[in-house]
């Protein structure tokens, strides 16, 4: 998608995982481009979030999240099904390549350097 490509700092290519580290909110891009009226560049830009043609991510060094979460709630996504928020940072002991256990489906996600590399699962 060459919209995608307006910002190469934040963009990784479609086929690229993501590293995720402390806390981390997960965004399907599908469900922002559904929902979020200004679209995906408004909310990339918004939150300083990097992602790839399928995801998006904002990584917090604490408990900041409390804006975006609810940004995301009032414009009807779901958590879960939509976006996820979770402790990359719980996993620095883990060796590098173990799964992360992500409570739902649609994001796939394993140990790498003290994070966790992430995917949509197709």
């Amino acid at each position: 998608m060459s919209n995608m490509m307006d910002d190469p700092e934040n963009h990784y290519r479609a086929e690229e995982q993501i590293k995720c580290v402390f806390y981390s909110l997960v965004v399907r891009n599908e469900a922002v481009k559904k929902k979020w009226r200004a679209r995906l560049k408004d909310y990339w830009r918004r939150y300083g979030a990097v992602y790839n043609d399928d995801i998006t991510a904002t990584c917090f060094m604490g408990p900041y999240w409390d804006e975006q979460y609810g940004e995301l709630i009032e414009k009807g996504l779901e958590a879960g099904r939509d976006f996820v928020l979770f402790d990359a940072s719980n996993v620095i002991l883990e060796k590098d390549g173990t799964a992360f256990p992500f409570k739902t489906g649609w994001i796939g996600g394993y140990v790498y350097q003290a994070g966790v590399m992430i995917f949509l699962r197709h």
